[in-house]
């Protein structure tokens, strides 16, 4: 798992992240990357927003732990 640290609602959350990949929502085309975690046995999701150029970029950043600090992004929890 690769660890990254991310601004919810100005709080600051470290997370073990188990799954990145992008997505695009069809009636407002905004580009969105979702990561998958666990907490207390519970898979959880957040969702980052970014710029389409930018998707790619991040996922292998993430996936490959060179990109950690995701705190200038918003984001949104998923239930």
């Amino acid at each position: 798992m690769k660890e990254v640290i991310i601004n919810i609602n100005g709080e600051l959350k470290t997370l073990n992240v188990s799954l990145v990949f992008a997505s695009r929502n069809p009636k407002t085309n905004q580009f969105s990357i979702s990561l998958s975690y666990s907490e207390f046995e519970q898979q959880k999701w957040i969702r980052l927003f970014c710029d389409e150029e930018e998707t790619e970029a991040l996922i292998s950043g993430i996936r490959e732990g060179n990109l950690t600090d995701l705190r200038q992004y918003k984001a949104q929890e998923v239930n």
